[in-house]
């Protein structure tokens, strides 16, 4: 509603037959219950990933206001994490 996320619009679903194009945006859109929050660790984040079995979520301000801020995908998410571990083994 309004500045508030709804879930993710996959694109290919929009040009699909699931699409008859009357429906509105909000019926298509997936993963509504699933959003990262900045506050989250890497291991809360991966596991919210895997639960929604999604390859991107959406980063909301809080759980309960769902401003979106942002995307981030898995393999970014574990990207860094990777990038970080190697770090702190070399330091």
């Amino acid at each position: 509603e309004g500045q508030h996320y709804v879930g993710v619009l996959i694109v290919a679903e929009l040009h699909s037959e699931v699409s008859d194009g009357e429906a509105p945006v909000r019926a298509l859109a997936r993963f509504k219950d699933a959003v990262l929050v900045p506050s989250m660790n890497v291991q809360t984040a991966a596991e919210t990933f895997q639960r929604a079995g999604a390859e991107e979520l959406a980063v909301v301000e809080d759980f309960a206001d769902r401003v979106v801020l942002g995307l981030l995908t898995e393999s970014h998410l574990m990207r860094r994490y990777a990038e970080e571990l190697d770090k702190a083994r070399r330091d």
